[in-house]
């Protein structure tokens, strides 16, 4: 017969909200980063802005997809390697994620950046023609993008989730101390530049976090959260 221990119950709640707290916390703070920005340029240079920010994404959306497939399996992969492995296991696999996810995203940016002009006119007719420039600039911010994703994945594979809070903190202040400036001084390179460094942010400090985390110059028997 199954049988509720209480205090078994205790401890594994007591566990996943270690864990979950600070995803949940920047799960609130990452709509003031990124999203603030755009809804910035929307009020400062006009509702032409969003529209092109929004329809130039939508051109490298195959990249979202793709990230999302990875979630759905990676993150899984990674805990297991960790904790029936050890650390060593886990950094060959990240590694070979990383190399192999970069690849792929390189790939899909390239090939819209060669035709942005006629992927965006096919899309949305030739009056955004003049907005396929920003699909580059997409280009860049998902390539440096993806760059996280390997390293949230490790990061929560050993459970130390709390530098995923500070850095949608760090970001959220960034945001909110410059989306004004960059549109209103610089226009839409501007407000690219700002959506560029929302992603160099988190790049930064997670890798930090990480290598200090699971060095992989040495070769530790277990690593704590």
């Amino acid at each position: 017969p199954v049988r509720f221990d209480r205090r078994s119950f205790a401890t594994v709640c007591e566990h996943h909200w270690a864990f979950s707290k600070w995803i949940f916390g920047s799960a609130i703070f990452r709509w003031m980063s990124g999203h603030l920005i755009v809804l910035m340029s929307g009020g400062i240079l006009g509702a032409y802005a969003v529209g092109a920010i929004r329809s130039t994404t939508n051109v490298l959306a195959p990249v979202q997809v793709f990230l999302l497939a990875l979630a759905n399996i990676a993150p899984v992969k990674a805990a297991r390697l960790f904790h029936e492995h050890g650390a060593q296991p886990l950094l060959r696999y990240l590694g070979k994620l990383s190399i192999a996810g970069f690849a792929m995203t390189a790939a899909m940016v390239i090939f819209g950046s060669l035709f942005a002009s006629q992927i965006v006119g096919l899309l949305y007719g030739d009056e955004y023609r003049p907005f396929a420039y920003l699909i580059h600039w997409w280009a860049v911010i998902y390539l440096v993008g993806f760059l996280e994703f390997p390293l949230e994945t490790g990061l929560k594979a050993i459970e130390h989730t709390r530098p995923l809070f500070y850095t949608v903190v760090i970001e959220a202040i960034f945001a909110a101390a410059t989306s004004y400036l960059l549109a209103f001084h610089f226009g839409l390179p501007g407000v690219m530049f700002g959506l560029l460094v929302v992603k160099i942010i988190p790049v930064s400090v997670l890798a930090t976090s990480f290598l200090r985390k699971v060095p992989p110059w040495r070769r530790p028997a277990d690593v704590r959260p």
